[in-house]
C-alpha cells in the first residue's frame, strides 16, 4: 500500500513538473536517441563485416583468401585426424589473359571458382592462393576418399565447358598435386609436397593429377618412378 502511494506520488510530481509539452519533447528525444543508436549499431556492424570479409576472403572469387589459408594450415598442426592437401593451377591461363584480356581472364577465374565453391562442405574447404593457384584442404576423410573429391573435380572440366560472356565458351584443364599429411608433419611442409607434385603435373603434360611421395622428396630422380606410378592422369 505504501509501495502504490509512492508511486502515485511520484506520477503525480512529475506531471507536475513538467508540462504536457515537455514531456513530448523527451519522449520524442528518447525515441530519437534510439534510432540514431540503432542506425550507428547497424553501420558499425556492417563495416566490421565487411572488414571482415575483406581479411577472410578473395574479392573476386568469393574462396577463402590465403589469409584463411595459412589459418587453416596453422590449425591443422593442432589436429590428429587424417588431412589431404591438393594444390591446384589452371592450365594455360596466362594465354587466356593476354588473349582476351584481363577482364575475361578474370571471369574466367570466377566461372572455375563457382564449382570450387561447391565442393565444400564440412571436410573440404577450398583456398584461392595466387592468381590462378588454389588449394583445397581435406579432412578427416581416407587418402583414397580425399583423391577420389579431387579426381572428380578434376573429371568434371574435362566434362563442361565455361561460359564466358560475350558467346565465349572455353574448356580449362587443370594441373593438380596431392599431398596427404604424414605422422608430425607440419602442414606448411605437407603443401609443399602437393605443390612438387602440381609442377610435376605441369612439366608432365598439364591436365593430370599427382600425388607426392611421402618424405621430404623431390620430383626428381628417385622419386619421379613414385609420382609417375602415382599419376591419375585423365587424359
Amino acid at each position: 500500500m505504501m509501495m502504490n502511494n509512492l508511486m502515485t506520488s511520484t506520477i503525480a510530481v512529475f506531471f507536475f513538473v513538467f508540462e504536457w509539452s515537455d514531456i513530448a519533447y523527451v519522449v520524442t528525444f528518447l525515441w530519437l536517441s534510439h534510432v540514431i543508436f540503432l542506425f550507428f549499431s547497424y553501420s558499425i556492424i556492417k563495416d566490421f563485416r565487411n572488414m571482415m570479409t575483406r581479411i577472410n576472403y578473395d574479392r573476386l572469387t568469393k574462396l577463402n583468401n590465403q589469409h584463411r589459408f595459412h589459418q587453416a594450415m596453422d590449425l591443422i598442426n593442432q589436429m590428429t585426424q587424417s588431412v589431404s592437401l591438393a594444390a591446384i593451377d589452371i592450365d594455360h591461363f596466362k594465354f587466356y589473359n593476354d588473349t582476351y584480356g584481363h577482364e575475361f581472364g578474370d571471369q574466367v577465374l570466377q566461372k572455375f571458382s563457382e564449382k570450387l565453391l561447391l565442393e565444400n562442405n564440412h571436410n573440404v574447404s577450398a583456398y584461392r592462393v595466387g592468381g590462378e593457384e588454389f588449394a583445397l584442404v581435406i579432412t578427416g576423410l581416407p587418402r583414397l576418399k580425399s583423391e577420389e573429391i579431387v579426381r572428380d573435380f578434376h573429371q568434371h572440366f574435362q566434362n563442361t565447358a565455361l561460359e564466358i560472356s560475350g558467346n565465349h565458351s572455353i574448356k580449362l584443364t587443370v594441373s593438380i598435386g596431392i599431398a596427404h599429411r604424414e605422422e608430425g608433419e607440419q602442414s606448411l611442409d605437407t603443401f609443399r609436397r602437393a605443390d612438387k607434385a602440381l609442377y610435376f603435373s605441369k612439366e608432365n603434360g598439364r591436365n593430370r593429377i599427382s600425388v607426392a611421395p611421402s618424405g621430404n622428396i623431390s620430383p626428381t630422380s628417385e622419386s619421379r618412378k613414385v609420382l609417375i606410378n602415382h599419376d591419375q592422369s585423365l587424359n
